[in-house]
């Protein structure tokens, strides 16, 4: 199974398991998260998170684009 939180431009990590993929952008001012997932978006989440050195009380602003499943499974724990 995919896991993985990658840098794909400066301020912007891609969170991709084996379905789906989510961003979270980030900057001096917090934390961005641009879907939230699926099964794994809050595991995927909090290893971004770590990656920055952020908590989830950093994150700013949520973005869904629309309101499937895998894009708000993970809203509610945010």
């Amino acid at each position: 199974m995919i896991l993985q939180v990658r840098d794909i431009h400066p301020g912007v990590l891609q969170c991709r398991d084996w379905l789906v993929n989510f961003f979270v952008l980030y900057d001096e001012n917090g934390v961005y998260v641009i879907d939230a997932g699926l099964l794994f978006g809050k595991r995927l989440i909090q290893k971004a998170l770590a990656r920055l050195d952020r908590r989830p009380a950093d994150i700013r602003a949520i973005l869904l684009p629309h309101g499937h499943l895998d894009h708000t499974a993970n809203i509610a724990w945010l």
